[in-house]
């Protein structure tokens, strides 16, 4: 292996001297010519390096540059963020509502349950013996509860559709400063 790999670097090595000599088989002209003009030992060159100063001007209109794009990205993804969210509470809410208002129809035909007496016959509950006011209490409950909590959600709904609105506007004014 050791045998393979330095005749392949010998050979490496002479293609790369023998390809610039042979270039041009019709002549045989070495010296340095126009035509044979590259890299000699003799020349001096000097390497011109790009200046590096850096403009003060510049510099702050670049980092407020990328400030001002870090700032619009964060401004989408929180757009993005309080769109799901106000589509969530605006869902939670419109079901709490349905929910409600099914506890408000059950509050309001609900019927007081009949007892049926060991030996078949039926009597009437009384009010204080029977759970009648706590049933009609807890239908009461969750119709207020539901209720209070939708209203609730609808308030933040449209808290984030304002917040969402200044954001978008923030970002406009974000898109006609980077404009100019």
């Amino acid at each position: 292996m050791k045998k393979l790999s330095a005749i392949i670097c010998l050979a490496a090595f002479m293609l790369f001297f023998t390809v610039t000599s042979y270039a041009g088989l019709d002549t045989a002209d070495f010296s340095l010519s126009q035509r044979n003009a590259g890299f000699s030992l003799a020349q001096t060159y000097e390497v011109v390096a790009p200046s590096l100063e850096l403009n003060r001007a510049e510099l702050r209109n670049a980092l407020i540059n990328s400030q001002d794009e870090r700032r619009a990205e964060s401004l989408k993804a929180e757009i993005q963020h309080l769109k799901k969210r106000r589509t969530t509470s605006l869902l939670v809410s419109i079901g709490l509502a349905g929910l409600g208002s099914f506890f408000l129809y059950e509050f309001i035909n609900y019927v007081q349950p009949v007892r049926e007496s060991q030996e078949g016959g039926t009597q009437d509950v009384e009010e204080g013996r029977s759970n009648t006011s706590m049933g009609k209490g807890i239908r009461l409950a969750g119709f207020a509860a539901s209720y209070v909590v939708s209203i609730v959600l609808i308030t933040d709904v449209a808290k984030k559709s304002k917040a969402i609105k200044q954001y978008k506007q923030e970002l406009q004014e974000l898109s006609r400063a980077q404009g100019r």
